[in-house]
């Protein structure tokens, strides 16, 4: 990620909201922030506010600083941070177009052979939980890195593989999804491509090199626990399917995908 690209995101999360008089990643009003999952870094279990961040990417180190932008105001107003996983929802013309591509046809590309596990949450439920954190979270301090910070995931691990089969049927496909496994060496290479191929387009490519050293990490799961204990945090999207289900329904209306 490019250093002017790490700058809009902490001058995003240092504005101060008119109305709040609250630190406000925009367009979101209130004193909640979301980074992106890529700041965590992978584990072979689901990890916990505990756990020490640790980012692959640049991407995932300048949301790393962003939450130490929010920190700084955390004497100030009420603040808190929330971690949610890969978010899907309807309307998305970036992530999931290509993978309803792939549905279609039945066959899915995936990084190598192994069953990497990932969490997973719908839009709805990460808008229910920025509520909730704004009600009942705790206010993040700076001399207690993990006090105020809640991870907020469907509490179901899932594999890619289980993710693109749940996304076949949400579209009405009867095949089995078969994978396409990929060298997990050729990731690096594709990604810069990719890049290359933004530049001469001018279109933001959906792989770059950061997402593809993140594609090939172990793991990217999180625990909700603490959520669910101290915000009252429940999934409403479970199983997810029904989540998927959701979201095809909206390129269905669109006209975007034929009705099964």
């Amino acid at each position: 990620m490019c250093p002017d690209g790490k700058q809009s995101r902490l001058k995003s999360v240092t504005r101060i909201s008119p109305s709040s008089h609250g630190v406000t990643p925009q367009p979101c009003s209130g004193a909640a922030y979301k980074p992106a999952r890529k700041k965590r870094g992978p584990t072979h279990r689901p990890r916990t506010e505990l756990d020490e961040p640790a980012p692959l990417s640049g991407y995932g180190r300048s949301k790393l600083a962003a939450e130490a932008a929010v920190r700084v105001f955390a004497g100030r107003v009420h603040s808190v941070i929330l971690r949610p996983p890969i978010l899907y929802r309807p309307g998305d013309r970036v992530n999931l177009p290509p993978l309803l591509a792939m549905a279609r046809l039945g066959l899915f590309v995936k990084p190598g052979l192994r069953r990497r596990p990932f969490s997973f949450i719908h839009v709805e439920d990460l808008c229910l939980a920025l509520e909730q954190a704004l009600e009942r979270g705790e206010t993040v301090r700076p001399e207690e890195l993990s006090r105020g910070v809640y991870f907020v995931a469907d509490p179901d691990v899932h594999t890619w593989d289980g993710f693109c089969a749940a996304l076949s049927l949400a579209i009405g496909c009867r095949r089995p999804a078969r994978m396409l496994p990929l060298p997990e060496a050729l990731a690096p290479a594709v990604g810069q491509v990719a890049e290359w191929i933004g530049r001469w387009t001018g279109e933001q490519p959906l792989l770059n090199r950061d997402k593809a050293r993140e594609m090939v990490a172990e793991a990217w799961t999180c625990a909700p626990d603490r959520a669910i204990r101290e915000l009252g945090f429940r999934s409403r999207w479970v199983p997810l399917q029904a989540g998927l289900e959701d979201a095809v329904g909206w390129y269905r209306a669109e006209g975007l995908i034929p009705y099964a």
